[in-house]
């Protein structure tokens, strides 16, 4: 694994060809830093979307979810405010409700990341656990039931969970996605259990297995190509292009020993025939 950004644009420059070194992505003025920005975080996604990594899954339940740290509700001038402490991602959003000792408070407006206007005006807490009731839409559209906010963090969406770890493709929970002004949504027809599974924009680089940071070090070098490899670049992006689908393939190979899966649902009648 990568300890910085840093480090896996310094193993694409090496696939380049190039001795430079790279002291803050960021902020560093150079050619090469200016490079490696532009294309950093394209680079990442795409390799993040290529393959349902198992460090970069997550579940999301659409409905509801507890606050494993706490919240404090009081005044603030003309209304309630609640400030959150916790250690999880809550992704609030206007009309979402939480629950604290036995009181239903409404999101009204954020003020800051943590901090969020709520009605109603009512039973100051000093701080307690709380459970997250998130706002449904429902008819959305002529063709949906209901709709749902997606995480902030979601690349992409892989499945709804329905309890069957063998199902046949065909008879997945069916669901749809889209966007509005606010944010990504879902569009199902289920009420009940709504939970996803989908792949995490993960921006720790310390968290990338060490062929997945490979195979992003040769998609950063491709994109990078033109604007750093003097001459004709094509024969340097043809090369890295195939170093990354080698690493690819081995990075999906040695994922996908991390867990045994269940057997094929048909692969017992196809033994039987």
């Amino acid at each position: 694994m990568a300890a910085s950004v840093e480090a896996i644009c310094e193993l694409a420059l090496g696939h380049l060809g190039m001795a430079d070194t790279i002291t803050d992505v960021t902020t560093d003025q150079t050619a090469v830093a200016r490079a490696f920005r532009r294309f950093y975080e394209q680079s990442r996604d795409e390799v993040l979307t290529a393959f349902p990594w198992t460090f970069a899954k997550r579940y999301w339940d659409f409905l509801e979810q507890d606050g494993t740290g706490t919240v404090y509700i009081h005044s603030h001038t003309s209304h309630y405010d609640a400030d959150f402490t916790s250690s999880q991602d809550l992704y609030l959003g206007v009309g979402d409700t939480i629950t604290v000792n036995g009181t239903t408070y409404t999101m009204v407006e954020r003020h800051n990341v943590n901090t969020w206007h709520v009605t109603p005006s009512i039973s100051q807490v000093a701080g307690s656990t709380f459970t997250i009731a998130k706002k449904r839409l429902t008819d959305p559209t002529l063709d949906w039931a209901y709709a749902y906010r997606m995480p902030a963090d979601i690349l992409q969406p892989l499945r709804l969970v329905d309890g069957n770890r063998t199902p046949i493709r065909s008879n997945w929970p069916v669901f749809w996605t889209g966007e509005d002004d606010t944010s990504k949504l879902l569009y199902c027809n289920y009420d009940t259990d709504v939970i996803m599974e989908y792949v995490k924009s993960v921006t720790d680089v310390t968290k990338f297995p060490v062929l997945f940071t490979q195979a992003l070090a040769c998609k950063l070098a491709f994109y990078a190509a033109p604007l750093l490899v003097g001459g004709d670049s094509s024969q340097v992006s043809a090369r890295v292009a195939q170093m990354y689908v080698s690493f690819l393939a081995e990075a999906r190979a040695m994922d996908a020993m991390r867990s045994r899966p269940d057997d094929d649902a048909d692969a017992e009648l196809i033994q039987g025939r």
